[in-house]
C-alpha cells in the first residue's frame, strides 16, 4: 500500500455519471492468423489498449496440427468450474489470477465472458455497454493463445521478456521464448491488455451515487449523505461533489473534525496525528451554490492501532484466494499494527485436512522480537530471508510485543520519540504465516499468507489554522475581453507580463544518477515531502517516488532534496519537485527522467548487400553557416521499399543506427554523371568517391562528411527532416523544419549522437528522446507526427565536366556544394503527440507557443494581458494548461449544477463539455446540431470563466470560454 495510493483524493462530479455514454473502439485479434508467423524460439505478443468504451474480442482456434489449444489460464476442459482466469504480475512474480480481481462490473451485467465455440475459444471484454473498475494496482494482463505444453512453465519460457517489456506501447513485440514455435507444441501468441483510463474503485461517498466509490460508511439524513473512511485500510479515497469543494484548498486544507477549524496541512497519511478520541479526524464539505446548504461530508480518519485479523482472511482465502498480501499496512510513527492469526489450539478457528487431523500452523520468523523478512524475487518467485532489525536500522525503531502469542496476537509498534534513527524512505517488513498439513496428500493443503508492513519516514507537520474564507471564480473586480466586452469576474491577480518563467532543470537518469533542488530565501518546496512523493509526469497528481528512486531531506528546513536512482528500474518514470515563493507562484523546477532505450538499425545487411538507390547529383548547403545539413529536395523515380514504420513511444529513449556495409574494399567504383536522375544501383557497386578505407565514425562540423562511414541525412540538430510526397513510383523528398511540423517541451528532443564533446558527432545516430513529462503538439492538427530521414552516405564535393575550378570554388565559398549520395534506407518515423494544438492560454511562463497563436486575448480594467477568450461556435476545441503547484478554480474546470440556475441554462449545459488530455483541460461544443441552432436563436452566448490559482489564491491565468 503506497503512501500516495491512500490519500488519492477524487473529485468525480463528472466521472461514470448515470447516462454517460462513450463510445470507444473495437479490437479484434484472431490468433489462428498467426500460424503462418510462427518462428522457433520466440513468440509474438499483440498489446491492445483498452479504454472506457472499447470492445476487445480474443479468439483461439482449438486445433492447429492436431494439437489442442485454449486460451490459457483457461482450459476447455475446466469450462464451468469457476472464473475467468488470465495471467499478471502481482508483487513482481508473473502467474495465473483470476481476472475479477483486477476488474469488477459498473453493474450486475457482466461484461467480461470466455465463450467455447466447436472450432475456437474467445474472451470479450465490453468497456462500452458496461464499463468496468479497477480493484487493484493491476493494470494489464495477458491471455496465451497456446497447447498445455507452457502451462505450468510460463514463467521459465518466458523469463524475463514478459516480466520486464514495457507494457504502454501500443504495437507489438516479439519475445525469446523457449521451444515456442514448434509445431508439435504451437504457441500462437500472446495478448497483452493494457488499461488506459480505467477508473478505480475509491471508497467513499458524495452528493450522488458513483459506481466507483464504494461502502465508506455511508449514511443519508436531511438530504446530506457523509461517510468516514480510515486511510489504513483504505487504499483509495474519493469524494464526489456536485458544487463547490469546502475548503477550497482542499487536500491541502481541511477542516479539523473535532473543532470544525479550518486547518491548512497536507491531506496525507503522514500529517501529525492529534488524538480525538484515538484518531486523527479531517474533513471536506460539499456546498451546493444553487441551494446555500451543504450537500455531502467525508470525514477522513487515520487510527492509529491497526488491526491485521488473519482469521478472517484465511476464510476468505478458502472461499476464493487472496492475490497478494493478505495485509498490506502503512505505519506512521507511534503507530503499530496488531497481527490476530489462529494457532493450533481447540479454541482457535480450525481447518481439516481430508485426513480429519487439523493443520500446523505458525507465524515466521520465529523471533520476532529481534527478526523479520525480507523479500526478493528470484527466478520468478518471492524469496524471504530472515533478517534481524539491527541489520536494517530499525532495533530502536520497532518495537514488537510477543507475548501473546501462544494464543495468536503479535503487536508491532513503529515509534520514534526516544530513537536517534530515522526511517528516511519507506521501508517494509514482512511476515509469513503458514499452515500444512501433516499428510502432504497435494499443494492445495500448504496455504501461506504474508503481511506487509511499510514504515513511513518521519515528517514533522506544523498545523496552522486559518480563516474559513476560500476561493472561488468570480468574486472580484471585473475584467473585459479584447472583442466582446463582456464583464468577467476576477480575484488577486498577477499579470501575465509581470509573471517571470520558472528555472527548469532537467535530469535524465541515463545521464546522471542524482538530481537536486534547492529552494532558498522566503520560497518554499513543493510537494513539501519532495523525499518521498512528487508531482507525476503531467503534474496533475500527488506521487510517491517509483521504487528504485530515493530523496533526502536536505538541510533542516525541508527547503531542498536530493534525489538518487539506487537500484534497477524496470519502466520509465518522470517526476518533478517545484520551488513557489510566498504568493505561490512557481520559480524553479526540476525535473527528473528514466527512459526505456531501444535501439532500430537500418542501412544496409552486413550479410547481403541489397541494391540501394543512386543519386549522382545533389546539391547540398549549410544553415547558419554550420556543417552541410540540408539538400535540396530529390526526386526519385525508382521503386521503393518502405519498411515498417519506427514508433518511438512515450517514455522511450529511441537509437536509430545508420548502418554501412563491413566490406568496403569488395566495392568497385563507377563514374558518376552530371544528371540528377536516380536509379537502383548493384550492391557490389558505389558512387565515385563515396567510400574510402579511412572512413570514420567521429566528425566535427568543419570536416567533410563524406569522411563519416554512415549518415543520416538531413542533420536533425539543425532541427531539419524530410517530407515524402508520393504519386505512384515517384517519391519527392523535400527538407523541412521540425518547427513547422510540431511544438516541444519539457524533454522531448531529436539529436544526432555528439560524442567527447559538443563539436564531435556520431553522424550514423539518431538519438530520440520522448520523456513522459514530454509535450508534444502537432501543427497539422494530427494525433501523429510523421517525418522521414535517409540513410547513407555522399561523396567529397565535385564539379561537373562542363564547370569551371573558379565556379567550383565560388560554390564552396557560398556554403554549397554538387555531391553524390548513396539511399541506403529511407526511414519512416511516427511520433505520437500528447495533446490536441488549439486555440487556449494558461501559466503564462509555462505556455509558451503551446496554443494557437491566433487566440483571443482578455484584458483587466486597466489594459493589462490576464489570460485569453475561445469561442467554441468558431472553434472546435480550446485549452487551458494549469499544471500543479497551480489548481483550477472550479476544480478541473468543470461548471457546477449550482450554475445552471434555469432549465434552459441546463439544457445548453448539455452543450458543454470538459475533459482532460495529458496536459491540458480541453473544452468542447459536443455535437448536437440541432439543439445548438434552436440555442443559438432564443438564447445568447453563454460564458464559462475558470481561473488558474496559486495555492495562496493568486490568480496566474485566467481563461473565457464562450458556447450556447
Amino acid at each position: 500500500m503506497e503512501v500516495y495510493r491512500i490519500i488519492s483524493l477524487a473529485l468525480l462530479a463528472y466521472h461514470l455519471r448515470p447516462g454517460l455514454n462513450v463510445t470507444g473502439k473495437s479490437i479484434s485479434y484472431d490468433m489462428g492468423e498467426y500460424k503462418s508467423l510462427l518462428v522457433e524460439g520466440e513468440v509474438n505478443v499483440k498489446v491492445a489498449l483498452l479504454s472506457k468504451g472499447d470492445i476487445l474480442k480474443i479468439k483461439c482456434p482449438r486445433n492447429v496440427n492436431e494439437i489442442d489449444l485454449d486460451l490459457f489460464p483457461n482450459e476447455r476442459r475446466n469450462s464451468g468450474r469457476g472464473g475467468i482466469s488470465v495471467y499478471a504480475t502481482v508483487n513482481g512474480v508473473y502467474d495465473s489470477v483470476d481476472i475479477d480481481d483486477i476488474l469488477m462490473s459498473g453493474s450486475e451485467t457482466k461484461n467480461i465472458k470466455l465463450q467455447y465455440k466447436p472450432n475456437y475459444s474467445s474472451l470479450v471484454v465490453d468497456m462500452n455497454t458496461n464499463p468496468s473498475l479497477l480493484r487493484s494496482d493491476i493494470t494489464s494482463f495477458d491471455v496465451h493463445c497456446s497447447s498445455e505444453d507452457y502451462k505450468d512453465t510460463v514463467a521459465e519460457v518466458l523469463p524475463e521478456c514478459m516480466l520486464r517489456h514495457p507494457i504502454w506501447r501500443n504495437e507489438s513485440f516479439k519475445c525469446p521464448c523457449t521451444g515456442c514455435g514448434r509445431s508439435s507444441a504451437p504457441m500462437l501468441g500472446i495478448v497483452r491488455v493494457k488499461l488506459t483510463n480505467v477508473p478505480r474503485v475509491l471508497q467513499g461517498c458524495g452528493t450522488f451515487a458513483v459506481p466507483l466509490l464504494m461502502g465508506g460508511s455511508e449514511s443519508s439524513a436531511d438530504g446530506k449523505r457523509s461517510c468516514t473512511v480510515d486511510v489504513m485500510e483504505t487504499p483509495d479515497i474519493g469524494f464526489a461533489c456536485s458544487g463547490h469543494i469546502e475548503p477550497a484548498r482542499c487536500p491541502e486544507q481541511m477542516y479539523d473534525s473535532a473543532t470544525d477549524q479550518l486547518m491548512s496541512v497536507p491531506f496525507k497519511v503522514d500529517v501529525t496525528p492529534t488524538e480525538y478520541d484515538g484518531h486523527m479526524l479531517l474533513k471536506m464539505r460539499c456546498f451546493d451554490p444553487s441551494t446555500d446548504k451543504t450537500n455531502a461530508v467525508i470525514t477522513i480518519k487515520n487510527q492509529q492501532e491497526y488491526v491485521c485479523d488473519l482469521s478472517a482472511r484465511l476464510a476468505e482465502h478458502m472461499e476464493k484466494p487472496i492475490v497478494g498480501d493478505w495485509c498490506d499496512v502503512v505505519l506512521q510513527p507511534e503507530s503499530s499494527v496488531t497481527i490476530m492469526f489462529p494457532v493450533d489450539d481447540k479454541e482457535s478457528m480450525e481447518l481439516e485436512t481430508p485426513s480429519g487431523s487439523a493443520s500446523n500452523r505458525s507465524l515466521t520468523p520465529t523471533r520476532l522480537s529481534v527478526e523479520t523478512l525480507s523479500r526478493v524475487i528470484c527466478n520468478n518467485a518471492l524469496h524471504y530471508t530472515t533478517v534481524t532489525l539491527e541489520s536494517l536500522g530499525l532495533a530502536s525503531l520497532v518495537t514488537v510485543d510477543d507475548s501473546l502469542i501462544d494464543i495468536g496476537v503479535v503487536t508491532i509498534k513503529y515509534s520514534v520519540a526516544e530513537s536517534a534513527n530515522e526511517v528516511t524512505k519507506p521501508t517494509s517488513l514482512y511476515y509469513k504465516y503458514q499452515m500444512d498439513s501433516p499428510i502432504k496428500i497435494s499443494d492445495a493443503y500448504s496455504i501461506t499468507g504474508t503481511v506487509k508492513v511499510t514504515l513511513n519516514p518521519n515528517v514533522e507537520k506544523k498545523r496552522i489554522y486559518r480563516p474559513s474564507s476560500h476561493l472561488r471564480s468570480g468574486d472580484a473586480a471585473s475584467v473585459t475581453s479584447s472583442q466582446s466586452g463582456v464583464s468577467l469576474l476576477s480575484l488577486s491577480t498577477v499579470l501575465e507580463s509581470e509573471l517571470l518563467p520558472p528555472k527548469v532543470y532537467t535530469y535524465s537518469a541515463d545521464l546522471s544518477k542524482k538530481a537536486e533542488i534547492r529552494c532558498t530565501g522566503n520560497e518554499r518546496l513543493v510537494p513539501n515531502n519532495c523525499h518521498i512523493s512528487a508531482f507525476d509526469h503531467s503534474r496533475h497528481s500527488v506521487i510517491s517516488f517509483p521504487e528504485g528512486v530515493s530523496a533526502h531531506p536536505h538541510g533542516s528546513e525541508s527547503k531542498s532534496s536530493d534525489i538518487t536512482v539506487v537500484d534497477i528500474v524496470t519502466r520509465p518514470f518522470s517526476f518533478s519537485c517545484s520551488c513557489v515563493d510566498q504568493s505561490g507562484i512557481e520559480t524553479k523546477r526540476v525535473i527528473y527522467n528514466d527512459t526505456f532505450i531501444q535501439y532500430f538499425m537500418r542501412g544496409r545487411s552486413t550479410d547481403h548487400l541489397s541494391p540501394f538507390i543512386a543519386v549522382p547529383r545533389v546539391e547540398m548547403f549549410s544553415t547558419r553557416g554550420e556543417d552541410l545539413s540540408s539538400f535540396t529536395e530529390i526526386s526519385i523515380t525508382t521503386p521503393v521499399e518502405f519498411r515498417e514504420p519506427i514508433r518511438p513511444a512515450i517514455g522511450d529513449k529511441t537509437v536509430l543506427l545508420c548502418t554501412p556495409p563491413e566490406r568496403f574494399a569488395s566495392v568497385t567504383p563507377f563514374p558518376a554523371t552530371s544528371t540528377s536522375k536516380t536509379f537502383k544501383a548493384s550492391p557490389y557497386t558505389t558512387l565515385e568517391g563515396v567510400r574510402s578505407r579511412h572512413q570514420q565514425v567521429l566528425v566535427t562540423e568543419e570536416d567533410d562528411i563524406s569522411m563519416s562511414q554512415a549518415l543520416w541525412l538531413p542533420l536533425v540538430d539543425q532541427k531539419s527532416v524530410l517530407d515524402v510526397i508520393s504519386n505512384g513510383d515517384e517519391h519527392i523528398l523535400k527538407p523541412v523544419s521540425l518547427n513547422d511540423l510540431m511544438i516541444t517541451r519539457d524533454g522531448f528532443s531529436i539529436s544526432n549522437d555528439r560524442k567527447i564533446d559538443d563539436n564531435h558527432i556520431d553522424r550514423s545516430e539518431i538519438v530520440i528522446r520522448y520523456p513522459e513529462s514530454a509535450i508534444v503538439l502537432s501543427k497539422r492538427d494530427a494525433e501523429e507526427v510523421t517525418f522521414y530521414h535517409i540513410c547513407g552516405s555522399v561523396s567529397p564535393a565535385r564539379y561537373d565536366d562542363t564547370s569551371s575550378q573558379a565556379t567550383f570554388a565560388q560554390e564552396l565559398d557560398e556554403k554549397k556544394q554538387v555531391r553524390s549520395m548513396e539511399v541506403w534506407d529511407i526511414v519512416k518515423v511516427i511520433i505520437p503527440t500528447t495533446d490536441p494544438y488549439v486555440h487556449g492560454c494558461g501559466v503564462p511562463s509555462d505556455t509558451g507557443s503551446l496554443f494557437r497563436p491566433e487566440t483571443e486575448t482578455i484584458y483587466d480594467t486597466e489594459g493589462k494581458r490576464i489570460g485569453c477568450e475561445v469561442d467554441l461556435n468558431y472553434v472546435r476545441r480550446a485549452g487551458f494548461y494549469c499544471p500543479l503547484p497551480y489548481r483550477t478554480d472550479p476544480p478541473n474546470c468543470r461548471p457546477s449544477r449550482g450554475d445552471y440556475v434555469s432549465n434552459m441554462e441546463r439544457l445548453i449545459g448539455r452543450t458543454f463539455g470538459v475533459y482532460r488530455s495529458n496536459n491540458f483541460i480541453i473544452f468542447t461544443q459536443k455535437k448536437f446540431g440541432f439543439l445548438r441552432r434552436l440555442l443559438s436563436k432564443l438564447v445568447d452566448p453563454r460564458h464559462f470563466l475558470c481561473l488558474c490559482v496559486t495555492d495562496m489564491g493568486t490568480v496566474v491565468s485566467t481563461i473565457q470560454i464562450k458556447y450556447n
